[in-house]
């Protein structure tokens, strides 16, 4: 019994561990002639498939992508397409509206000769300009002005005024008008003579207006606001050029040439008499290898309505003139202005030769900055006044594009008859705004 027991167990155990994986028998291999590759492919098959998905994926984004692009530009189209929002009525009115001007403060001191006193004054004005353009053509203008002291001009005893610039005494009752403040007012409107700029222009202006807008101009002597200080410098001598005042204006220009016409009526020529004023001027315009040359001829005239020296009679002012400016290079530049007057009505001077040299920052890397050197001589006329001499130098510079700053030195001789001859040097400084 002992050994069926025995054995019994051993034949249970042997089923037992026959039926246990760890006792299985390894598979035996595939014959060499079957192909061992069917697994591999199912596995790289299985690989595949993320990566087409992948693909799928973006694909699909690029097309979301074109599909936006093409929405975003057909939602342009569609703005574009849209009709725009018409400006109102106001929003056209204040486009063409324009605010400008300037404000300028000097001072200047006189050393003057033993037979003077030395004396310093300084002058301050604001002068705002309102413009408005009713068309491509037409456009109005308003210039007004406010100022504090006169300057040297009031006190000093030199016959040229040391400043040319508007003070507070040119500000009231202009050209015994009764009229403050209110310094032109005019339309101006220009036409094409045809389809090409060459063919030219014509403008005419109509107002309270200034001589000096359209005559005897010059690049480098022509602004006491930004080149030289004294009158002298600024405008012919040898003539009358009234401002302020009712006239009109014809400018005709061409393809480097040009004809200007003004005349206006005065109401104060000083003598407690109105007058008219006409001057025309011609002027060509020059292009060399050196620069720009301009190159003008002004004959101007008024009314009998000037006393003869002698007090009785009434005579008119009559004066031919010429000022003429020329580029030498990008840095320097000449200029001249020369005149005579008759003499059938009292005049303070007959002649006048005035001219300068112009040196443009460029030199010292600064085009904005200028230096000015003016020399004149002024033959006297049939009252008491003798030859005067006027040299200026001045040197401005340029802050920003809105401030300018001036230093100057001036000195003035002038003859007077039976009287002590004003001589001396004048320093100045200029602050100008522009807005």
């Amino acid at each position: 019994m002992t050994a069926i027991r025995f054995a019994s167990i051993l034949v249970a155990l042997a089923v037992v561990f026959a039926a246990t994986p760890l006792f299985a028998q390894e598979e035996a291999p595939p014959p060499a002639d079957e192909p061992m590759a069917a697994e591999p492919a199912a596995e790289e098959e299985v690989a595949e498939e993320p990566a087409a998905e992948e693909e799928v994926a973006e694909e699909e984004v690029a097309e979301e992508e074109v599909a936006e692009e093409e929405a975003t530009e057909e939602e342009a189209t569609e703005e574009e397409a849209a009709p725009a929002e018409e400006p109102s009525d106001l929003d056209r009115a204040i486009d063409r509206l324009s605010l400008s001007g300037i404000a300028v403060a000097v001072y200047q001191y006189a050393f003057m000769d033993d037979d003077y006193d030395d004396l310093g004054r300084g002058a301050f004005s604001v002068e705002p300009v309102i413009s408005y353009q009713l068309s491509e053509d037409g456009m109005f203008l308003m210039h007004f002005g406010f100022g504090a002291g006169n300057g040297l001009a009031a006190e000093s005893p030199f016959t040229q005024a040391p400043w040319k610039g508007d003070v507070e005494d040119d500000f009231t009752d202009i050209n015994g008008r009764n009229r403050d403040h209110f310094m032109r007012a005019w339309y101006r409107h220009s036409f094409a003579l045809g389809e090409s700029e060459d063919d030219g222009t014509v403008a005419v202006t109509g107002g309270i207006t200034d001589s000096t807008d359209y005559v005897d101009g010059n690049a480098y002597a022509n602004s006491e606001l930004t080149q030289f200080m004294n009158s002298t410098f600024v405008n012919s001598h040898a003539g009358f050029l009234p401002a302020y005042d009712l006239g009109v204006a014809v400018e005709a220009d061409f393809d480097g040439w040009y004809v200007h016409f003004v005349g206006m009526e005065v109401g104060d020529n000083g003598q407690g008499r109105s007058f008219h004023y006409y001057g025309i001027e011609g002027g060509i315009t020059i292009e060399t290898d050196m620069g720009t040359g301009n190159y003008r001829l002004l004959l101007d005239t008024t009314t009998e309505d000037f006393l003869d020296p002698a007090g009785n009679d009434r005579e008119s002012l009559m004066a031919i003139s010429t000022s003429c400016d020329q580029q030498l290079s990008d840095v320097f530049g000449v200029w001249i202005r020369a005149g005579v007057q008759q003499d059938d009505a009292a005049i303070a001077y007959r002649s006048l030769l005035s001219g300068g040299v112009n040196i443009n920052g460029t030199l010292w890397d600064r085009e904005t900055d200028e230096i000015g050197i003016g020399l004149a001589r002024l033959g006297g006329g049939n009252l008491d006044y003798d030859v005067s001499h006027v040299l200026e130098v001045y040197g401005s510079t340029r802050i920003d594009e809105h401030l300018l700053f001036t230093l100057d030195i001036q000195y003035q001789s002038n003859g007077i008859d039976g009287a002590p001859n004003p001589k001396g040097w004048v320093l100045g400084a200029r602050f100008l705004i522009e807005f």
